[in-house]
């Protein structure tokens, strides 16, 4: 008797930026990877969610910091809240 067995597993990818949020083209090349794999929209819809929202963080990420870098800490605190 003989048994062939195997196993694949998943690609991870990890996508960081050096004190700065992604850019819209960043986040758009990442996205377009997923989008291009999805076949209903329900799935559509949170994937695209998720990128929109990312967006959204990286931008307040961004602002955060140059109000942090001006001195603005409590300000930078509060934004977003």
């Amino acid at each position: 008797m003989s048994f062939v067995g195997g196993a694949e597993l998943g690609v991870v990818k990890v996508f960081t930026t050096d004190n700065r949020g992604f850019t819209p083209e960043e986040l758009a090349h990442r996205a377009v990877d997923r989008l291009l794999r999805i076949n209903n929209r329900s799935e559509l819809k949170r994937v695209l969610t998720q990128y929109f929202k990312e967006s959204q963080d990286s931008k307040l990420m961004d602002l955060r910091r140059k109000l942090e870098e001006n001195g603005f800490t409590d300000a930078a605190k509060h934004l977003g809240d």
